[in-house]
């Protein structure tokens, strides 16, 4: 039994720094689809593993494109589960999915275990918070959580594992003890964390599908043969985000002439023009002049500038490092 293993794909109307791109990375969007669908046609089903839609309310565009999605996946089944992004308290963004009522979908919104995926027994962990098990506190809630789960061969959950990077920011959430979770399951993937870890012979973090913040560079999904108990790692074709500070690169680091770099000048005697000049060599440049004291000033490549509304909150969102679907609704309501 061969099974795809997929992140969190956060689909929505358009990537982080789409404008800096002539063709808003939709070309990138398309490939990386792609190239996961060709993984897919070579397993015996796939799995999901949450934050399959970046909001809890989605545009019918981005609806639709997730079952055109999920339909070319052809008629293997396809095990989704509910992330956090999609949590709606009792409810999920993924609940139409559910009336669609495909017979090889399956949308697991609460807590599933015992599934038969071909000769493998699973289980399927939801986002789950304090609320759908009883408790107020975060260390009652992890400890509820393990003690409802029985030993299967594998679990797929929407949760980070202890013994991550970044479990230290999660702390209103139930994270899951890796050595706990590691002698219950022969097998363990988890989403939620942007970031591909692997924490134990038996512990994967799959990471997210598309590149959105500055740093990510390399994004994979997972085929895991349950018969041989080995993973092997598809890379995904996707564009990475560099942040550059132009007085402190040396040249020396090699940066993909594909990539969307993000370039701080902090002289003031450092001749911008001629930065923008050196960084026609990337596909998408944007120049941040960022000195003490002053505010910033921010260039775009020629032929990129938009005034609209729209992509004015977009440039905003992504100076100040916050959400732009935040901002956009909050904008929403500030309009009415």
């Amino acid at each position: 039994m061969k099974i795809c293993v997929i992140g969190d794909l956060h689909l929505r109307t358009e990537l982080p720094y789409s404008s800096a791109i002539p063709d808003g990375r939709r070309s990138e969007w398309a490939a990386v689809l792609d190239k996961i669908v060709e993984t897919a046609n070579k397993c015996d089903a796939v799995v999901l593993l949450g934050d399959v839609l970046n909001s809890r309310n989605n545009a019918s565009v981005v609806l639709k494109e997730l079952v055109e999605f999920l339909k070319r996946l052809g008629d293997k089944p396809v095990h989704i589960i509910s992330g956090n992004h999609e949590r709606m308290g009792p409810n999920t963004a993924l609940d139409f999915l559910q009336k669609i009522n495909h017979k090889n979908w399956h949308v697991y919104t609460e807590i599933t275990q015992g599934v038969q995926i071909g000769d493998i027994k699973a289980t399927f962990i939801p986002f789950t918070t304090y609320a759908q098990l009883g408790v107020t506190i975060k260390e009652e809630g992890e400890k509820a959580l393990i003690d409802s789960l029985n030993p299967a061969d594998v679990s797929f959950s929407h949760h980070a594992f202890a013994g991550g990077k970044s479990t230290e920011f999660f702390n209103t959430e139930i994270v899951l003890d890796k050595d706990k979770m590691s002698k219950l399951f022969g097998m363990n993937f988890f989403g939620h964390i942007h970031k591909a870890e692997r924490l134990g012979i038996n512990v994967q973090g799959t990471g997210s599908i598309f590149t959105q913040e500055i740093g990510e560079s390399e994004k994979s999904i997972f085929i895991w043969d349950s018969q041989t108990k080995t993973i092997e790692e598809i890379p995904l074709p996707v564009r990475q985000i560099h942040k550059m500070i132009w007085e402190e690169q040396s040249g020396k680091e090699i940066i993909a002439s594909t990539a969307i770099v993000k370039c701080y000048v902090t002289n003031k005697e450092t001749n911008v023009e001629d930065v923008k000049e050196a960084l026609k060599y990337f596909d998408a440049a944007i120049v941040i002049e960022q000195y003490p004291s002053t505010r910033e000033k921010v260039h775009f490549e020629e032929g990129t500038l938009d005034l609209s509304v729209d992509n004015l909150l977009k440039v905003y969102a992504e100076t100040k490092g916050l959400n732009y679907a935040d901002l956009k609704q909050a904008f929403e309501i500030i309009k009415i």
